[in-house]
C-alpha cells in the first residue's frame, strides 16, 4: 500500500527563534511564507531500487 509523498513543513517563529509546525501535506504542498509555493505531490514517484553491483 502506497500513501504517496508526505511533507512536514516548519516555519521559524521570530519571537522565540524556534521552528514550529506549519502543516502536514499529502496531495498538494501550498504555503505563502516566506514566498508563495505550490507543489503537486501526487506526481512524485519513488525511485526504482538500485541493482546490486
Amino acid at each position: 500500500m502506497s500513501i504517496g509523498a508526505v511533507v512536514y513543513a516548519f516555519e521559524l517563529d521570530r519571537r522565540t527563534g524556534a521552528y514550529m509546525p506549519a502543516g502536514v501535506f499529502r496531495k498538494q504542498l501550498r504555503l505563502d511564507r516566506p514566498f508563495p509555493l505550490e507543489i503537486d505531490l501526487t506526481v512524485l514517484r519513488r525511485p526504482a531500487p538500485r541493482k546490486a553491483d
